[in-house]
């Protein structure tokens, strides 16, 4: 079979039969648009590259359970979506938020940086309530700066239901934002 004609789909089906050039060639087909994911979450190379190695091993090992009906682009957009947002969260953790000289070059004071960190504390625990579909339509349009039919590219919807799944979960989180602090009226 020529190699340039090999679809997804039949990658997919020989990389779940064990081979790894297949699986090789599938990556190498949408590494660029998997960095292009990771790199508007986390606005660095390195980490982007970071990110879509680990997507891509993620995915590998997970190819047994992929739908071959499905496109896998969004799939594997997913996968890369959550191993940026999980890297952003780490490297939070792992900075501790320092103070440096550009927070105060920025106008903002600590006081000001606490808020913001114990606002973010609520977000996360607000998002954590909803569903998981529309959790990742509000990470992806809302966090990583993806248009509602890019989201439902990658989640393989119709960009009607993404919108709609997205005004439900805004409206949701409105809700639960403001029974946390009702000063966010």
């Amino acid at each position: 079979m020529n190699r340039i004609m090999e679809t997804d789909a039949t990658l997919i089906t020989r990389a779940k039969r064990g081979d790894g050039g297949a699986f090789g060639r599938l990556a190498q087909r949408h590494s660029a648009r998997a960095f292009a994911i990771a790199y508007r979450v986390l606005r660095n190379r390195q980490d982007a590259e970071d990110a879509v190695q680990e997507s891509l091993i993620a995915a590998f090992t997970a190819i047994n359970s992929f739908d071959v009906q499905r496109a896998f682009l969004p799939w594997l957009g997913c996968i890369v979506q959550r191993k940026s947002l999980n890297a952003i969260e780490k490297r939070r953790l792992r900075t501790g938020e320092e103070l440096t000289e550009n927070s105060a070059v920025s106008g903002r004071s600590p006081f000001d940086d606490v808020v913001r960190s114990q606002l973010a504390v609520q977000v996360r625990r607000v998002l954590a309530q909803l569903s998981p579909r529309q959790r990742t339509i509000v990470e992806l349009v809302e966090l990583a700066g993806h248009s509602s039919g890019e989201a439902a590219t990658m989640l393989g919807i119709s960009p009607a239901t993404a919108r709609w799944h997205l005004h439900a979960a805004r409206g949701t989180l409105r809700r639960l934002l403001q029974t946390v602090n009702p000063q966010l009226n």
